[in-house]
């Protein structure tokens, strides 16, 4: 039997090598190209060649000189340590400047005010006191700070003619400081500053004011009975011409003879229709008796100058005419209580709840209610002096009648016939005196 000879197994090896960090070669495994052949993979130890002059061979670039012996060292630009010997550390920031304090919101008017500031780590610089005024801010007094101290502290001083800061009862302020560079590094928070009069009575009575508001117009109806301006108006509308300002049977006539001629319900009622069709101002139906005289004196006025303010507009009703039921002004006319009254409102003094508005209604009696008032100081007659009001009755009648007292036995009055300023006298037309007097500015 003949044998034939093995097959022989043609081994190519494809040296693949690698030297890992342990110096090890890593030779990839030889193919046979018979898939029924293994052959394992090889481990070879590499030794590192020499210099080419002879020396030690150089150490790996991740190793320093200094571990080239072998020891596990640490590449500093790789090192995020933090040398002790060398780090310094981060400066604190230093704090922010803040306004701390302001005190003294309170003042007289017509004396100085003062103001102190506080400022927490100030920077150097300009700190400004600034006041609200018409939705802006603006800039009344300007100090300079330094920033050396931990807290610096400023005073503002505001004088008497410095009359803008006490022009209103109540005003918002802030304080602002600003660097050198004029930035702003602090503003404080908006504080009000409430201002006395400098003419302040005792909580009992009225206490001035720098402006009065105005009562709200109601558009009334006019009927039979009613009096004061706006009868006026229809009356002279009519061409009626001067007299007692009323809706008398004469006045209510002509009213229904105009109505029916204009196609209107004739029924003497004047209704806002009617007064229309008149020619009349509709501002004026809803504003003719709400009007006040403006107050003459600010805050600073002294006693004595809101005495004058009265009588000064007092006397002004010389120009005037009477209206029955009026509180007008002087070119619309008045009566004896509503010239008292628009002289009170000059002066500062609103005597609610009396108002013009209801100084024109039907049966309400000013004269009366004014000496009813408990705000109002009571003083006997013999004792009476300028600015006071006398109240004059018919024997045990309800009062009537109202004039004020100029001083030097003097008066002033209106009447039906007119604006009067005469020698006072205790029985006259209108009636006694009476024994109490009021004073507005006791």
């Amino acid at each position: 039997m003949l044998r034939l000879p093995a097959p022989r197994v043609l081994v190519s090896l494809a040296i693949v090598a690698a030297v890992s960090s342990t110096g090890t070669v890593a030779v990839a495994a030889p193919t046979t190209g018979d898939p029924s052949v293994t052959v394992a993979p090889v481990a070879v130890e590499a030794t590192p060649l020499a210099g080419a002059d002879g020396s030690e061979p150089a150490a790996p670039s991740n190793v320093t000189a200094a571990d080239a012996d072998g020891d596990a060292g640490t590449d500093p630009a790789t090192d995020t340590g933090t040398n002790p010997g060398t780090d310094t550390g981060t400066n604190p920031a230093k704090p922010k400047p803040a306004i701390a304090k302001i005190a003294n919101r309170k003042a007289t008017a017509g004396k100085s005010w003062k103001v102190s500031v506080k400022v927490k780590n100030p920077v150097a610089g300009k700190l400004e006191l600034q006041q609200r005024k018409n939705g802006a801010w603006v800039t009344r007094k300007r100090q300079s700070v330094a920033g050396k101290q931990a807290v610096a502290t400023v005073v503002f001083t505001m004088r008497q003619r410095d009359r803008f800061w006490y022009a209103l009862a109540s005003s918002k302020w802030r304080v602002v400081l600003r660097n050198a560079a004029k930035s702003t590094a602090a503003t404080g928070s908006v504080f009000k500053l409430t201002v006395r009069p400098r003419y302040a009575p005792s909580k009992r009575y009225y206490q001035p004011k720098t402006s009065i508001a105005q009562s709200p117009g109601i558009g009334y109806n006019l009927t039979r009975g009613m009096n004061g301006m706006k009868v006026s108006k229809v009356q002279k509308a009519l061409g009626m011409g001067s007299r007692w300002e009323t809706m008398d049977y004469a006045t209510i006539s002509r009213v229904k003879a105009f109505q029916r001629k204009h196609g209107l319900r004739a029924n003497g009622v004047v209704n806002l229709k009617t007064w229309l069709a008149l020619g009349l101002k509709k501002s004026d139906w809803y504003g003719l008796d709400t009007w006040h005289a403006p107050v003459q004196v600010g805050l600073d006025a002294t006693r004595k100058q809101r005495v004058e303010a009265m009588v000064g507009y007092a006397l002004k009703y010389r120009k005037s005419h009477y209206v029955w039921g009026g509180a007008g002004s002087v070119k619309d006319g008045a009566d004896c209580s509503g010239m008292i009254l628009q002289a009170l409102y000059a002066a500062g003094i609103d005597p609610r709840p009396i108002t013009t508005v209801k100084h024109s209604l039907p049966l309400y009696r000013s004269s009366r209610e004014l000496m009813k008032l408990k705000r109002f100081k009571h003083v006997p007659l013999s004792q009476r002096r300028r600015g006071d009001i006398i109240f004059y009755a018919h024997g045990s009648a309800p009062i009537s009648h109202v004039s004020l007292y100029l001083g030097n036995g003097k008066i002033i009055e209106l009447l039906p016939g007119g604006p009067v300023v005469r020698n006072f006298s205790r029985s006259t037309g209108s009636g006694t005196a009476k024994s109490v007097v009021v004073r507005p500015f006791p």
